[in-house]
């Protein structure tokens, strides 16, 4: 598993949510959630001016685990 956590420039917010388009069953993550391929090893959560993004690979279905893992750092993300 790979976690990183950004705080980004306000300016940038806006132009790294554009990139965020998959929102399939990730509706109240943080201020938006997205998964980054369609199996759902990577997930990004934006949180006010905070990038988090997930990586769990090598899983044969890791979407319920990632989705856990996103909704714990995000609930400490202030």
């Amino acid at each position: 598993m790979t976690l990183n956590v950004t705080r980004l420039p306000a300016g940038q917010v806006a132009t790294y949510k554009s990139f965020c388009t998959d929102h399939e069953g990730l509706a109240g993550l943080g201020d938006l959630a997205c998964w980054y391929d369609k199996k759902h090893e990577e997930i990004h959560v934006f949180k006010g001016a905070a990038f988090i993004s997930i990586e769990l690979r090598g899983k044969s279905s890791p979407t319920d685990t990632i989705k856990a893992l996103a909704e714990k750092v995000t609930a400490q993300i202030k």
